[in-house]
């Protein structure tokens, strides 16, 4: 095993045993999270651009995920690629010091379909939603400046991977799994 694989499997398996719930004041920030990116989508689920995603993008898709703001169903890629477009548009949404960027909307839109679809409990979404928020927030601050500085905008590199490791915590997958959904979503 290489150094690189041995890192992303401490990482998973730090993924895979991380029990956030029990820390009030990261639930109860990750709650203002939660309504700060909800109302960030609703304000932006009417903008122009929102409208042309929806227009190019669900003709002729089916499916159960929600576009927040509409009433439209469709597949959960479609659904988390307009909720997140949404959530970002007006570009009021949090950013976070470590990260560099914009975590929630890279977490929360993917997250969201995979939590409806599998029926997760509130609770089991908040915690994989602070898993994924760690997981870039640490990433962030092992990357430093340097990764900004050299036109690397983090929301967009390290946001896939905080959405793969809340994903991953959220379906309760075991540190082998989680490092393989770790490494996709770093590619």
């Amino acid at each position: 095993m290489t150094a690189d694989e041995k890192l992303t499997l401490h990482l998973a398996e730090a993924i895979a045993a991380s029990d956030p719930l029990r820390d009030d004041e990261a639930v109860t920030i990750a709650r203002t999270a939660l309504i700060d990116f909800f109302a960030c989508v609703l304000g932006g689920a009417s903008d122009r651009s929102t409208k042309i995603l929806i227009d190019t993008f669900t003709p002729g898709t089916s499916g159960t995920a929600g576009v927040i703001g509409h009433d439209l169903r469709t597949d959960a890629f479609t659904a988390a690629l307009i909720n997140g477009h949404a959530g970002h548009v007006l570009d009021y949404d949090d950013v976070h010091g470590s990260v560099r960027g914009h975590p929630t909307v890279a977490i929360i839109p993917a997250l969201l379909t995979v939590a409806v679809e599998e029926g997760s409990t509130a609770d089991a979404f908040i915690a994989a939603y602070i898993v994924g928020l760690e997981t870039m927030a640490r990433l962030g601050l092992s990357l430093g400046t340097k990764h900004y500085e050299n036109g690397f905008h983090a929301t967009a590199t390290l946001g896939p991977i905080g959405a793969a490791a809340a994903i991953a915590h959220l379906l309760k997958f075991d540190p082998q799994t989680t490092a393989v959904a770790l490494g996709l979503a770093a590619t």
